[in-house]
């Protein structure tokens, strides 16, 4: 069995560590939409549980008794000995680029279907009380059969509309599901300018995200209340939704294992299995300040989530 007795496995040890810390900010930077529109409420590294601070407008309190869980997301991935040996590394990054990439889109799920259309969804369910559905924008329906996008403006009208008359006037943002977005990109005939033109100017310039979290014909319409698009990510001192986030994510290694060969009982290979790992939970704090857009007809298909090999634990 080896491992990291000597000098040389120590200081490869190091390098691993290294490239895979700048290979996860790397990938979460480019492959995850939340935490460039969704602010960071910054936890103790030790916390296991947040405040859930949700206002309820029928009463106009907020709920700071209600401790909500918090989340650790995990990727479990597996280097042979000859790729964890392998100065080069290449495999290594490859490998944790992609267990990253994974964790983005279930941050991504956990944030924006979860947490927002999830809850907006079962606040109008058939088990909903009357004072949980008055603490939600209804949803707001387009017709899916509309090609030329115009639909999909017209329920944006409405969605701000219904925004602005609960108070939420500033920091639009849409996020859109795949076919959502590709309408608001398709020009119809004789038309001067795109849908995604009239969108953004109702949204008063806000950003429009696509996203495969959703359903792709639903979209999320936002009012933020905080200041979009700094270096370092949304900026507020409060916000109506936010992470409250204990560890970003991290790498640790696990173990040494060895693995059968299931075709040849008598061979084996010793792996070296690491984690990706985070520790977070979205806070839905003011749940007017969204409106779903979703197909007039119903019966929308559930995206897939972020892989069938996600491991979670409360």
């Amino acid at each position: 069995m080896w491992g990291y007795g000597t000098e040389e496995q120590r200081q490869l040890f190091e390098l691993q560590r290294q490239l895979f810390a700048r290979t996860v900010e790397a990938e979460i930077e480019s492959a995850r939409l939340a935490h460039k529109i969704i602010p960071t409420y910054p936890l103790d590294a030790s916390a296991r549980a947040v405040s859930a601070d949700r206002f309820d407008y029928g009463t106009g309190r907020v709920d700071d008794q209600t401790q909500l869980a918090l989340e650790e997301l995990a990727r479990q991935f597996s280097l042979t000995r000859q790729q964890a040996e392998d100065t080069s590394l290449a495999s290594a990054a490859v490998v944790i680029r992609r267990a990253a990439q994974e964790l983005a889109r279930e941050h991504d799920d956990r944030v924006f279907r979860v947490a927002i259309r999830n809850s907006i969804v079962d606040a109008f369910g058939p088990e909903a009380k009357t004072e949980q559905k008055a603490n939600f924008n209804l949803i707001q329906p387009h017709d899916a059969s509309d090609v030329s996008g115009d639909s999909i403006v017209s329920a944006t009208a409405s969605a701000v509309a219904t925004l602005d008359k609960v108070g939420y006037r500033t920091s639009y943002v849409m996020v859109a599901g795949q076919e959502v977005y590709r309408r608001l990109h398709s020009r119809a005939a004789g038309a001067a300018d795109l849908p995604m033109v009239a969108v953004r100017g109702l949204l008063e310039d806000g950003p429009v995200h696509r996203s495969g979290v959703l359903d792709p014909n639903e979209a999320l319409i936002m009012s933020l209340g905080m200041s979009l698009g700094a270096a370092d990510g949304p900026k507020s001192d409060y916000a109506p939704i936010d992470r409250a986030v204990a560890v970003e994510p991290r790498t640790e290694f696990l173990r040494i294992e060895e693995e059968v060969d299931s075709k040849d009982k008598s061979k084996s290979e010793e792996l070296r299995t690491w984690e990706l790992n985070e520790r977070f939970i979205t806070r839905f704090k003011e749940t007017k300040s969204v409106v779903l857009l979703q197909p007039e007809t119903g019966g929308t298909q559930q995206p897939e989530t972020a892989g069938h090999q996600r491991q979670t634990r409360g």
